[in-house]
């Protein structure tokens, strides 16, 4: 951990049991939201998403709030949420998604400085007319409640032909586009330029070889990305994608595009 104490820069600060003090727990944290919230008359519904709905938690989860309120009192619930947590410890860093966010909602990550490093609490405030709850069980996994006083938590019927669909179409675009840029990595060994060389070879190799494997093996969540996509593929399948994620040198990084490469060929055949 790390102490509070003798220290200028602007780092952020984590007390630790090592020092003495008392750490907040990931339930203290969900307890006291849930105290302030649950009386208020305009919120609807809390819950907990992520790891928790996958029942995935371990000592380094997240924790992932979800608050649904009446439309209009978006300002008032986060104010409440901060006060359940200020009242268990400072707030050492927060950071506030820019608006209008990607997803519509109000969303910040906060750290308390009594809290381990690794306890973010990631939480979003979401009008009770939105219709993009991120409830979709198929993708989401079963969320842990807290409150329901509006019968807000259910899953919406999945639409499958539509994901299906747009899956399809993220397929066709992706082999549209591999072939036109997926010579980029080399050509930036060639040149000598090493950084740009791994840059490109992120992006035009390994970020379409992630996306065929996800729709092949887990194509609920066709579009998350590497996040938990070891827990999906077969050891080999993931033996094999690390082994080519991690790059030495530029000589190995020469070797590594080809073989990424050629792996996403086989899997635009397979799955085309």
């Amino acid at each position: 951990g790390r102490e509070a104490c003798g220290r200028d820069d602007e780092r952020p600060v984590y007390l630790s049991k090592e020092v003495g003090v008392k750490m907040v727990t990931r339930e203290e944290i969900a307890e006291a939201v849930q105290a302030e919230l649950e009386p208020l008359g305009f919120v609807n519904a809390l819950w907990e998403a992520g790891s928790a709905s996958f029942d995935r938690l371990d000592a380094f989860s997240d924790i992932d709030l979800v608050v649904d309120v009446v439309d209009g009192h978006v300002g008032e619930t986060v104010a409440a949420v901060e006060e359940a947590l200020t009242a268990l410890s400072p707030i050492a860093e927060k950071y506030e998604l820019p608006q209008p966010s990607w997803h519509g909602h109000y969303q910040a990550f906060i750290h308390l400085e009594k809290a381990s490093k690794f306890l973010l609490i990631d939480y979003v405030v979401i009008e009770n007319s939105s219709k993009a709850k991120f409830l979709e069980q198929e993708q989401h996994g079963t969320p842990v409640v807290y409150f329901d006083r509006a019968n807000v938590v259910q899953s919406p019927p999945f639409d499958g032909e539509k994901h299906e669909a747009g899956m399809r179409q993220a397929f066709l675009e992706l082999r549209a586009r591999f072939p036109l840029f997926v010579d980029f990595a080399e050509k930036e060994l060639l040149r000598g330029q090493p950084l740009d060389a791994l840059t490109l070879y992120q992006g035009m190799q390994i970020r379409p070889l992630v996306m065929l494997l996800r729709m092949k093996y887990d194509p609920m969540r066709y579009s998350f990305g590497s996040r938990y996509l070891h827990r999906y593929l077969p050891a080999e399948e993931a033996g094999r994608l690390e082994r080519l994620m991690f790059v030495g040198d530029a000589a190995e990084l020469q070797g590594k595009i080809v073989e990424a490469t050629e792996w996403c060929w086989e899997l635009m055949e397979e799955l085309g």
